[in-house]
């Protein structure tokens, strides 16, 4: 099974902390779209990227959520994968329907970068 149908099969189980404990390297770079000011946009090392994790799972709520993928093309060390959610922000009680594309990066078997890229909305 190929390192991007793991981690959508395991998004979809919403495991997506799993995902970054198996499969990603120790040294990943995580780059969001753009700085929201609650936020940084680049993240350097697992610990940081679940850090990120941690700050997104206290902040939001997941109403609804899917993901397709992966994508591949002809450099088969690249996949994107697309997601959509819809989630309430726990403290405003706020509802956003979001989608983004995850451009992710593989070497030797594990994610060394993703990056993100937001629909018009977001």
């Amino acid at each position: 099974m190929s390192l991007g149908t793991q981690l959508v099969e395991l998004c979809k189980q919403g495991k997506n902390r799993e995902a970054v404990e198996t499969l990603y390297a120790d040294d990943i770079v995580s780059i969001e779209a753009h700085d929201d000011g609650k936020m940084p946009t680049k993240y350097e090392g697992k610990e940081a990227v679940m850090g990120k994790h941690d700050w997104w799972e206290n902040t939001f709520e997941v109403l609804e959520a899917s993901c397709d993928g992966p994508f591949y093309n002809e450099a088969k060390d690249e996949f994107m994968v697309y997601f959509k959610m819809k989630t309430k922000n726990k403290e405003t009680g706020e509802t956003c329907d979001d989608a983004e594309v995850g451009h992710y990066f593989e070497k030797e078997g594990k994610v060394v970068k993703e990056m993100f890229y937001y629909g018009d909305g977001n």
